[in-house]
């Protein structure tokens, strides 16, 4: 098999992970969640307060990340657990809000599976802020997705086989 060195951008992989975080955020949140503009970035990234990363294997892989500033993901991880108030990203709001990218990611690749893409996911890992991110690929899909709870970035660089 030949080595791909550059994601696919085609819609019927990519919809099923922006499809996915709205309606998971929404489900874990009760926050509605909107789609920004894509844009194509070039790797590595800056890690911002946490981000969580979830790998594709099957007719679809690559890299998944779920982007939050520090702010959004005490937010996001408060509304997770009933309105508690998160004060700073300890083991269980990371925990909260990995498990977050997670249900998203299995809810994206459920959706691929029903347009005919075998796939799994890996468990999520998260990083802390400051760390330099290197992705699988040169270049990664961005899209904001803001909230009344602060912006999660998605970025993906996917590719089908």
């Amino acid at each position: 098999m030949a080595a791909v060195t550059q994601p696919t951008f085609n819609v019927a992989v990519i919809n099923p992970f922006l499809s996915a975080a709205e309606e998971v955020f929404q489900q874990v949140t009760r926050q509605e969640m909107m789609t920004g503009a894509p844009s194509l970035q070039v790797a590595p990234f800056q890690s911002e307060g946490l981000t969580v990363y979830i790998g594709l294997t099957g007719q679809v892989l690559g890299d998944v990340y779920f982007c939050f500033a520090e702010d959004t993901a005490r937010h996001v991880a408060s509304a997770m657990m009933m309105g508690r108030p998160v004060h700073e990203l300890n083991e269980v709001a990371s925990s909260a809000i990995a498990e977050l990218g997670n249900q998203i990611a299995g809810n994206a690749v459920t959706k691929l599976a029903e347009a005919g893409y075998n796939c799994n996911i890996a468990p999520p890992l998260t990083f802390g802020p400051g760390l330099e991110v290197t992705s699988r690929s040169p270049s990664t899909l961005v899209v904001a997705m803001p909230s009344s709870l602060g912006p999660l970035t998605l970025r993906l660089a996917l590719w089908a086989i």
